[in-house]
């Protein structure tokens, strides 16, 4: 009995003797460093012209809203050339460099807007745990999109691959101050056709809020090109089948 009292103690000292390693091993991992953006391959995107030289890059699709890209100024369609002293070939290259750092560093991002060279400054944060409760900022130009049967299309000045109705325009919004009315066809955005709302609202998402671009339209049969600024959109502003 003596013995058997003996190996009970000895287990339960080596035990408790191991506990502060498996504590330790089961410690938290520290937390990864974020940025706050969704990217694209810029070679990869619809945007993307296959006849032309496509600069290499991450190219910023969507960003958090309140994320350090946010607060540092980064838009949709900007594309991340460099960070630091690295330089960014692809998104993969991107999300390596912030992983690499800690939640709290100061990084230098070297962009490309609108075809110009530019610099921001951003400070990393510690990757949220639910990222799926953030929000992207949406781009919005206070219309409403509609889709229109192929045969109008044709007969208002549009094409089978070209043609979305301007329905409702917001008093005072960026489709209005640009001079779109209810009722014009809209054609193209930046240069690309839209066929569909969806399209359109896809379309004016990738061109960055902040960025002005330009919208071929056809009123009562006149082809015509405005250009409009896209804004933040309103916290009231719907999420579904919504003005982009």
């Amino acid at each position: 009995m003596r013995r058997r009292s003996r190996w009970f103690l000895a287990a339960c000292a080596a035990l408790a003797a191991a506990a502060p390693a498996v504590a330790q091993s089961a410690a938290p991992p520290a937390p990864r460093a974020w940025l706050g953006v969704t990217l694209a391959d810029p070679e990869r995107s619809p945007d993307a012209d296959p006849d032309a030289t496509v600069q290499a890059g991450a190219l910023v699709t969507g960003v958090v809203k309140g994320s350090p890209a946010d607060e540092a100024g980064l838009r949709a369609s900007d594309l991340i050339v460099q960070v630091g002293p690295d330089r960014v070939g692809s998104p993969s290259d991107l999300i390596a460099l912030v992983a690499g750092r800690d939640p709290g560093t100061w990084i230098d991002l070297e962009i490309v807007r609108n075809g110009e060279r530019r610099r921001l400054t951003a400070r990393l944060a510690a990757r949220p745990e639910l990222l799926r409760r953030l929000e992207i900022k949406r781009g919005w130009i206070g219309l409403t999109p509609l889709d229109v049967p192929v045969q109008l299309r044709e007969y208002w000045g549009g094409s089978e691959e070209a043609g979305v109705l301007a329905g409702e325009v917001v008093p005072g919004g960026p489709a209005d101050i640009g001079g779109i009315e209810p009722g014009d066809l809209i054609l193209s955005v930046a240069g690309h056709p839209v066929g569909s709302a969806r399209e359109l609202i896809a379309r004016l998402r990738r061109g960055g809020i902040g960025n002005k671009i330009e919208i071929e339209l056809s009123r009562q049969g006149v082809a015509m090109t405005v250009e409009v600024r896209i804004e933040e959109a309103p916290d009231d502003a719907p999420r579904r089948r919504t003005p982009p």
